[in-house]
């Protein structure tokens, strides 16, 4: 981890090792969300991982993301608030944030955007999409670009499968983000 160092509590580390796990295994942590909250939708799963990822309160509040994604139902509401792993994941990003931004009034983001410093969850997407780019970048770079149909902040559309695993290592090669592809019909 590149935040890791001695003086991180066990609880950090946690955090770490569950934001780590996330990027290697999405579609596994997905799977197993879904069977312990119980909630019979993986694209609600995905959702509020994302919103956890951007700052969501883990909180049941109307007015908060995770329970307007999760329609105002109090039991898949707690048991996902709750879930160990998503406690970590939160305390993970949490971490995150205080590295990456601490107290600067500015942050500059992976392609040398910088912005006023907001709120938590606009910090951190501002970080977020400049990663995105970057990895999007090498992934153009290294593409037959008639076979591209379509660029998303965070996908590429292909007119012909492309191998996940290739994807992820000119990811690796070009930028050093580890991250796992999913492939999914648009």
């Amino acid at each position: 981890h590149p935040l890791m160092d001695s003086s991180l509590t066990e609880e950090e580390t946690a955090g770490l090792d569950a934001i780590y796990d996330y990027t290697r295994y999405k579609n596994d942590t997905r799977l197993n969300l879904l069977i312990d909250i119980d909630c019979g939708d993986i694209g609600l799963i995905k959702e509020t991982i994302q919103a956890v990822t951007y700052g969501a309160d883990l909180v049941d509040n109307p007015f908060k993301a995770i329970t307007n994604i999760f329609d105002n139902d109090k039991g898949i509401i707690s048991r996902f608030n709750n879930h160990p792993f998503i406690q970590r994941y939160k305390a993970g990003f949490d971490l995150a944030h205080k590295f990456l931004v601490g107290d600067a009034k500015e942050i500059t983001n992976e392609v040398g955007i910088t912005k006023l410093r907001e709120s938590k969850s606009k910090n951190l997407a501002h970080l977020l999409q400049g990663y995105e780019r970057t990895a999007i970048d090498a992934i153009i770079k290294h593409s037959n670009k008639d076979d591209i149909a379509i660029l998303l902040h965070d996908c590429v559309v292909f007119y012909n499968k492309q191998s996940t695993t290739e994807l992820s290592r000119v990811v690796k090669e070009e930028t050093g983000l580890e991250l796992e592809f999913s492939e999914e019909k648009y």
